[in-house]
């Protein structure tokens, strides 16, 4: 282990040499022309009356596309060309159309480590191909963009109050207050004019998948053993007995588990299709829906969604039938997102129509938002049947999602749910900032049954693990939830605050205020947070580090009367926590970039246990196409046991180069190494540290303007810690040692289609070794058993093609 950490920290400071070495010959920090703002302009050597031309040109024709069409200026004199030569770069102007070769680069862009939901992304393609008017966008509209702050939207709004007109991207680059960042981020998303009247426009998209892969805690061929396991437990009804378990409950669960072996069984590698669409009909009327299936067909596979949108008629902005998705505030009390993304501070608040992937948690019924001068009103009312866990008795355990879905879980209970939100501008009067509101807010939760979550119905008696986790223990029970809260924002100058306040109908309680301070190149972003372990709200996706079932019993399914019931580890709601985070970024020069750096102390409040994270990223860029990023984590947390917690402390440095070639095409490479000093256990074979490596590059080549290849190869070797990866537009995580690849093709033959063919395989080794050397190993019946090093392999082959057509 010394020998592989000193190797790969040779290995770091080579690298850092060779960038150091390649930056002794930069001698000028470059200007990109084609994104700079008038201020940076004005500072070139040239005469004003150059500058005023150049700028002009830019205006006019949006950007250079060499550096000799300088000289079609000719109030640039050939001395002060030959200066600019060298003080000034070209990059190729970036498309900002609604065409879907950019919808797919942005999304890809949307996909990273700690990003947002799937559903956020949906609304933000659906954005680019029908921008909005930046003249014309209420706050709210600029505030949802991903990245785009309180601030800079604020910054919008006030340069448009001077009455000054927005008529192309460059005067928005120069609104006073907007930070470079957040004009990147909007500008894509934005128009400066009315687009002309519509009388019909629409998208449809299909997608065939072969193949397909789950979830590692979850995978079916894994699960099937474990019931095979779960059946002779049960065999043991004594000890069932001893807990209350009457021969009924026994035999529901023997059913309940062969029920689930039968279905994982026939989940083999098939086909998967699905059908998404979107028809915008004159200016105020949308249609979407989206149906997904399988061959051969199975009812718990597939899934039907739609809605109809009426907007921008008298007071109401939007009327919504069928699906959609609901968001509030900072997501305390609301957020019907089925997916947890860790450390989320932002999100797109509102209500949307919902054509997500997962639609577990998504409402089904009537909704609405009404605005009338600075009120904002929202109510809805959704019915619609969920996934959970049915206890022998017929009572309800919890929630449960789970991919691939079972038919013992799906459409198990009713769930009614209707709300309203009342939202006042407060920047209507003068002595508040543009940006100030506050929001009233209130939810309401029945179903057909009883929530039951006694412990009973998920410990396994047979063995020695107590479910004593607070997490667990305060979950609620009854059939009716009901929650309340306000929040709040405002921005001064370039300091934003903002918050919310939520509270259950048992007084329970969650909070969450946060603070932004932002300059040109520089934030700094603070938040406080608490959620009280009697706030059992399954929509809350509050800012938090972990799931609400993580570090619990529920994460060793060997442990489980049923082992799918270690799917509810995975469920997006927080654990009661509270904790302090702070985040900043830097662009300390063109060269060198602090990308992202946070701290987070949080604490358990099922155990009053505090833990902490930090992560690092520099970036070093010695000339224009060529960057370096090193970064690092550390993590420090305790984790409950029975009768003293033990904690495990995470160390991860990786090391990236990433090429910008010429004609958008890039190649990057990381090399990664992760460490994790824990309390020896028998589940790790009583190791003190367990590591993993990976090595990966990718590439990307375009052709042309209608013909693009990308590329990915990956190998790791992990012992006992997993590693991950995030390919194309999605995440996998690496066990063992392995390799996987991919290549995926993208052409648009016209500007109204394209065609995406994707292909994908990885090959896993999972060596079982030290079995013997184990501690803690008992032998049933005093019999011996031989036991030896064995090697799991698997391999995994996907084809995905997809067509979008626009028109």
């Amino acid at each position: 282990m010394d020998y592989l950490t000193n190797r790969f920290t040779r290995y770091i400071l080579i690298i850092i040499i060779f960038v150091t070495s390649i930056g002794a010959f930069n001698q000028y920090e470059q200007l990109d022309i084609n994104k700079a703002p008038l201020r940076d302009l004005e500072k070139l050597p040239i005469s004003k009356i150059a500058k005023e031309k150049l700028y002009e040109y830019l205006l006019h024709y949006g950007a250079l596309k060499s550096i000799y069409d300088l000289r079609k200026i000719k109030e640039i004199t050939p001395e002060e060309f030959e200066t600019l030569k060298l003080m000034i770069k070209i990059t190729p102007p970036e498309s900002i159309t609604g065409d879907y070769l950019n919808v797919y680069r942005i999304q890809k862009a949307l996909a990273t480590e700690e990003g947002v939901t799937k559903a956020a992304v949906e609304e933000w393609q659906d954005m680019l191909v029908n921008p909005i008017n930046v003249n014309k966008a209420r706050f709210e509209e600029l505030a949802i963009l991903q990245n785009v702050s309180l601030i800079d939207a604020a910054a919008v709004i006030k340069h448009r109050k001077l009455g000054r007109e927005l008529k192309n991207y460059r005067d928005l680059r120069d609104v006073s207050g907007l930070s470079n960042y957040g004009f990147r981020n909007m500008r894509a998303f934005v128009s400066y004019s009315d687009p002309p009247a519509l009388k019909f426009q629409g998208n449809y998209r299909i997608n065939f998948e072969y193949g397909k892969s789950y979830d590692p805690t979850f995978e079916p061929s894994n699960l099937v053993s474990l019931i095979r396991q779960a059946y002779n437990e049960l065999n043991n009804r004594e000890a069932f007995y001893r807990q209350g378990f009457s021969d009924y409950e026994i035999e529901n669960y023997f059913c309940r588990l062969q029920e689930t072996e039968t279905h994982l069984k026939s989940l083999i590698s098939h086909l998967q299709y699905s059908h998404r669409f979107r028809f915008r009909i004159g200016d105020n009327f949308i249609l979407g829906a989206r149906i997904r299936n399988n061959f051969p067909s199975s009812k718990f596979d597939s899934e039907t969604q739609g809605y109809l949108q009426v907007s921008k008629k008298g007071l109401i902005n939007k009327l919504f039938f069928g699906d959609f998705r609901v968001v509030w505030g900072q997501g305390l009390l609301l957020d019907n997102a089925p997916e947890f993304v860790a450390r989320t501070y932002t999100r797109t608040q509102g209500i949307y129509g919902d054509l997500s992937a997962n639609s577990r948690l998504g409402f089904r019924g009537v909704g609405a938002e009404f605005i009338h001068q600075q009120l904002n009103v929202t109510g809805f009312y959704s019915q619609k049947k969920r996934d959970g866990i049915v206890n022998p008795d017929g009572t309800i355990y919890y929630y449960i999602i789970s991919e691939p879905r079972l038919p013992v879980n799906a459409d198990k209970f009713f769930e009614t749910n209707y709300g309203g939100r009342i939202q006042y501008d407060l920047s209507s009067w003068d002595f508040f900032p543009v940006g100030s509101a506050i929001g009233f807010n209130f939810l309401t939760c029945q179903y057909d049954k009883n929530f039951n979550p006694r412990i009973k119905w998920v410990d396994l008696p047979t063995d020695n693990t107590f479910f004593d986790d607070p997490n667990i223990l305060n979950l609620s029970t009854g059939k009716k939830r009901m929650y309340f809260g306000f929040d709040f924002r405002t921005v001064i100058e370039n300091v934003s605050l903002e918050g919310e306040y939520a509270q259950a109908s048992n007084e329970s309680r969650a909070y969450l205020l946060q603070s932004r301070v932002q300059y040109d190149y520089l934030y700094l972003l603070g938040i406080i947070r608490h959620y009280d372990i009697g706030y059992d709200n399954p929509y809350n996706r509050g800012f938090a580090e972990q799931k609400r079932f993580e570090d619990t019993p529920f994460e060793k399914p060997y442990r489980l009367v049923d082992p799918s019931f270690t799917a509810l580890q995975s469920f997006p709601m927080p654990k009661a926590e509270e904790g302090v985070y702070l985040e900043t970024r830097y662009q300390i020069s063109r060269q060198i970039t602090f990308t992202r750096i946070y701290f987070d102390v949080w604490r358990n409040l099922g155990y009053s246990f505090t833990n902490y994270r930090f992560q690092g990223e520099v970036e070093y860029r010695p000339v224009f196409p060529l960057r370096f990023r090193v970064k690092h984590k550390y993590q420090y947390k305790n984790l409950p046991k029975k009768t003293q917690a033990t904690v495990s402390k995470t160390h991860e440095t990786s090391f990236r180069i990433l090429v910008s070639l010429t004609e958008r095409n890039f190649l990057s490479c990381e090399l990664r190494r992760g460490l994790v000093d824990l309390v020896p256990s028998m589940a790790y074979n009583n190791e003190k540290v367990i590591w993993g490596d990976f090595l990966a590059t990718t590439w990307e080549h375009n052709f042309s303007e209608a013909l693009a290849l990308e590329s990915g190869l990956a190998v790791w070797k992990c012992n006992g810690l997993s590693q991950w990866i995030f390919e194309d537009i999605g995440i996998d995580f690496l066990d063992g040692k392995g390799m996987r690849y991919y290549f995926v093709i993208t052409q648009r033959p016209t500007k109204f289609l394209m065609f995406r063919l994707k292909l994908r395989g990885k090959y896993t080794k999972i060596p079982y070794t030290g079995i013997l050397n184990a501690s803690g190993l008992h032998y049933s019946n005093g019999q011996t058993v031989i036991l030896r090093d064995f090697v799991i392999k698997k391999e995994l082959f996907n084809i995905a093609l997809q067509l979008d057509f626009l028109w």
